[in-house]
């Protein structure tokens, strides 16, 4: 592999690779396609099933074992940088879909569905706003994604029946606000669904009328067959859910729930201060506002 140096930098860029395989809408976002000398495929997407969860797992802990037979003690500048900083994605922090070792113990996603990240809003953002359509290659690699868009509900289906069966139910409000976002998705006739008709519109500028019209048939054709039986599933297993949704709201209902927290406090923020030191920190925060608005009161005299 070389030198030390020469090695942390080809690993990261493996780590990285990796970790976009995981998260194609992170990699259509940046407009990243590839790392280093490899390739990321066009046509990825995002898996929320409990074979995704273990694969990534296991991705991050074979990282983890790699990173720590580096000899950090001969890393300079840069590329000691870039060792801490996978030290602590690897073990501490979360990245999208990925969790660090810390977080391997912990539910990996309790609430899979939710008014802040339902999977037709992701699939929406990475085929309609994401996703290049050049050329005909580029409009292939979107038919693929959409043939295997019903895995990413499929998936967030399955762990909404593991929260279930672990008695983990989502907030109800926000429950609702997604299963009704889900029917309104897949309210509209298949070629009158964004991921139809904005696909058709940027093809007719890539390609011409013709191709694009077929391409977009072949879109409405999957859609209706693949992907909205799988959307009305889900919507089913969320409604199912919702008889037992909590109408309050707080992560000390999670089992473990004052250690997810703490850990995803540090992966936020990379600090490592307790929660009630961070809540004690910002009541004396308010204290010093208050009392700097009553200065100013007083100075008014009021």
């Amino acid at each position: 592999m070389g030198s030390t140096g020469q090695g942390i930098d080809e690993f990261s860029d493996q780590v990285i690779y990796d970790f976009l395989i995981e998260s194609p809408q992170l990699a259509a976002n940046l407009g990243i396609d590839q790392v280093g000398s490899r390739t990321l495929p066009k046509d990825g997407m995002p898996d929320s099933s409990a074979a995704g969860v273990a694969r990534r797992r296991a991705i991050v802990s074979r990282h983890a074992r790699t990173l720590q037979a580096f000899d950090s003690s001969e890393l300079r500048g840069e590329q000691a940088i870039t060792a801490r900083v996978l030290d602590y994605v690897l073990n501490e922090g979360f990245y999208e879909s990925i969790s660090g070792i810390a977080g391997h113990g912990f539910i990996d996603n309790p609430y899979p569905l939710n008014h802040l990240d339902a999977p037709h809003s992701t699939l929406v953002s990475l085929l309609v706003q994401y996703h290049v359509l050049a050329d005909a290659a580029d409009a292939d690699a979107y038919l693929s994604r959409l043939e295997h868009a019903h895995l990413l509900f499929d998936g967030v289906t399955e762990a909404l029946q593991t929260r279930a069966r672990q008695g983990v139910f989502a907030p109800a409000e926000s429950m609702r606000t997604a299963i009704s976002e889900l029917q309104q998705f897949c309210a509209p006739e298949p070629e009158a669904n964004l991921l139809v008709s904005t696909c058709k519109t940027r093809l007719q500028s890539a390609l011409d009328e013709t191709r694009a019209g077929k391409y977009a048939a072949a879109a409405a054709d999957v859609l209706a067959r693949k992907v909205l039986p799988s959307i009305e599933a889900l919507v089913q297993q969320a409604q199912d859910h919702l008889l037992h949704g909590q109408e309050t709201v707080g992560a000390w209902q999670l089992p473990d729930g004052n250690a997810w927290y703490a850990w995803r406090l540090r992966g936020h923020t990379t600090t490592i201060k307790t929660p009630d030191e961070i809540h004690r920190l910002g009541l004396a925060g308010i204290d010093v506002l208050h009392a700097d608005i009553r200065r100013g009161f007083a100075d008014l005299g009021i």
